[in-house]
């Protein structure tokens, strides 16, 4: 239907905006920008990470997305931030909800002032579910927490199919 096509175009539009704002920022937005070459195995040789972004590209699915950013030291960051989202919102329609946002910090220890920032943006949890697979900064904890929801969710899908019942 034409409204999917739209909202994937829209969506679409939406975080490529804010990736490369944030990628080609001077400004403090530039503080959230996580750069590939920060978190690549040292074993890639340098000419690889020449040929790709500079700064990790935002993940979507459907209506999910991921995206790594930096924890933003002050609110003149986190208020340039707000302001894209409110600007992109009224050019696509489309918002983030804080409510079902949802904020890991991988290797972030935040101080008061960054957690009150993050608060604004979503809910900072132990770990978070991105299409069935659990990130979490205790990697043995996700590995776990995946296997037992995959299982779980095998075990239903045998149960509909022994019953006769499709799963889909």
């Amino acid at each position: 239907p034409a409204s999917t096509v739209k909202f994937t175009v829209c969506h679409h539009f939406w975080i490529t905006i804010i990736h490369r704002m944030i990628q080609n920022s001077t400004s403090s937005l530039s503080q959230l920008k996580i750069d590939f070459q920060d978190v690549a195995h040292p074993s890639h040789e340098l000419e690889l990470t020449r040929s790709i972004s500079t700064a990790i590209p935002p993940c979507a699915f459907a209506d999910d997305t991921t995206m790594a950013l930096k924890t933003p030291s002050n609110r003149q960051a986190a208020q340039e931030l707000k302001t894209i989202l409110q600007d992109l919102e009224e050019v696509t329609g489309l918002r983030v909800n804080p409510t079902k946002s949802e904020i890991i910090l991988l290797y972030d220890d935040p101080s008061e002032e960054q957690k009150a920032i993050l608060a604004d943006f979503g809910t900072v949890k132990e770990y978070v579910t991105h299409l069935g697979v659990v990130i979490s900064q205790d990697y043995s904890q996700a590995r776990k927490l995946t296997y037992d929801a995959g299982k779980t969710a095998m075990k239903k899908a045998a149960i509909k199919i022994s019953a006769g019942i499709s799963s889909t």
